[in-house]
């Protein structure tokens, strides 16, 4: 089976494939958070927001010769979410944005072809951090590669073994490799080898006077790609495990949740439970992005939240009355007017407003 992908990656690998193109950490420009340089390591610091980005303006850089990304970091970064960034090198052209899988380990691989936009020419490309504010990211390495044999047989063992981290679709979906987009996953590599090892021992039987079919072979077979799978499955189980216990051992119940992954959601509705004068002050919660909503909606007990599915407008001008307090979080496609102190609420209608709290999250305003 690896000889049959080796031999395949040998054919489709380009007869001429142009350089690895590796970016300088040091050379990058710093839209949001620093760069520091100590003893030969470049260090990006997270700004006040938690938002690091870092940006390169390759020379010829062809999306479709450069399908792999490759980072090394020298510490596990710990950072909530990790994308790459690009835009086309045509004047006018809009940026796209790509979130990368979370992963706990030193290395870092990904198959830029599971981003539909990644695509033509690229004049800009960049690395989008976020985490805490003041985090520290260590960056080592970072490599755009082309679709050799060698490369691609290394995506793939990286891909498959990689340890990753908990996200919010894990207890529902298990892809059984480290990225999204990956170049091939497990379970049809396994299946294709079980249906190739029933064939070959079909065919043994059917050629040999001497054999006779035993249904234990099969069964063994079965439980022998079935064991392979699980293996797999268990090796990024455990990493799992052993991140939880990092990161939430000895914590309290809140302290818990400001170390999850809603940890930014967290820490915004503790600034809004602060700001909101008494519990009986009703909160209404608006967001195009329904996950967002509900969440923040949830961390915000035992306020007196009001959030309706979908929370893209506001309830009408008359149902809302001095004193109440209104959560917005973006995306959004209300608008909110600094100067007059009027928040549109979807429904032709604005209302008064003042604003009590803005963060990188959303923000906090109160009717007036």
């Amino acid at each position: 089976m690896v000889a049959g992908l080796s031999l395949f990656f040998v054919v489709t690998a380009p007869v001429d494939p142009p350089p690895a193109i590796s970016l300088d950490i040091a050379a990058a420009r710093v839209d949001l958070g620093r760069v520091v340089s100590t003893g030969g390591v470049s260090r990006l610091l997270l700004d006040g927001t938690g938002l690091g980005v870092l940006l390169w303006n390759p020379p010829g850089l062809e999306a479709g010769n450069y399908p792999l990304l490759h980072l090394v970091f020298r510490q596990p970064p710990q950072t909530d979410a990790l994308a790459v960034l690009w835009k086309p090198a045509n004047v006018g052209g809009r940026s796209s944005h790509y979130r990368l899988p979370a992963e706990v380990g030193l290395e870092r691989w990904q198959a830029l072809t599971a981003a539909p936009d990644w695509q033509g020419k690229v004049g800009e490309f960049g690395l989008i951090f976020r985490g805490r504010p003041g985090q520290s990211v260590l960056l080592e390495s970072v490599q755009l590669l082309p679709p050799t044999t060698g490369n691609r047989l290394r995506f793939i063992r990286a891909d498959w073994f990689a340890p990753v981290s908990w996200n919010h679709a894990s207890i529902n979906r298990n892809w059984g490799a480290g990225s999204f987009g990956a170049l091939i996953y497990p379970v049809p590599v396994i299946a294709a080898l079980l249906c190739l090892s029933l064939v070959f021992y079909g065919a043994i039987v059917t050629k040999r006077a001497s054999s006779r079919f035993d249904w234990q072979v099969v069964a063994g077979l079965f439980l022998f790609c079935w064991f392979a799978l699980d293996v797999l499955w268990q090796g990024k189980f455990l990493g799992q495990l052993g991140e939880t216990r990092r990161l939430f051992a000895g914590l309290e119940a809140e302290d818990k949740l400001a170390a999850g992954l809603d940890a930014a959601l967290v820490n915004f509705a503790t600034e809004v439970k602060r700001q909101v004068a008494s519990n009986t002050g009703r909160v209404f919660v608006s967001s195009d992005d329904d996950y967002l909503g509900m969440r923040t909606a949830y961390h915000l007990y035992p306020l007196n939240v009001y959030w309706q599915r979908p929370g893209k407008r506001l309830p009408a001008r008359r149902y809302l009355h001095a004193g109440d307090y209104i959560v917005l979080l973006p995306p959004t496609s209300l608008g909110f007017k600094q100067k007059a102190g009027r928040l549109a609420n979807g429904r032709g209608e604005v209302i008064p407003v003042k604003l009590m709290a803005s963060t990188a999250v959303g923000a906090l305003f109160r009717v007036i």
